[in-house]
């Protein structure tokens, strides 16, 4: 797996885990008390958080591959110079 390959996976594990510990929190507020949101309307959030998570991610990752492929060329021309 090339380093591109690994930063890639390394972005779609960061999404992964922020959409999770997102709808955990909002599970956790629901179950404490802290947000009224009835039961079957929580299941609607949380699709809707998952979403709209996953759709910045995918619009996100092409513009930040994008640097970094800049970056990777960058170095690998400044360390061909030395």
């Amino acid at each position: 797996m090339n380093a591109r390959d690994r930063i890639n996976k390394a972005a779609f594990n960061l999404m992964n885990g922020t959409r999770d510990a997102v709808s955990a929190a909002v599970m956790k507020s629901v179950t404490d008390g802290k947000l009224q949101i009835e039961r079957d309307q929580l299941q609607q959030l949380l699709m809707i958080i998952s979403g709209t998570i996953e759709s910045m991610y995918h619009t996100g990752i092409r513009v930040f591959l994008r640097s970094v492929d800049v970056a990777l060329k960058e170095e690998k021309a400044m360390s061909e110079k030395k």
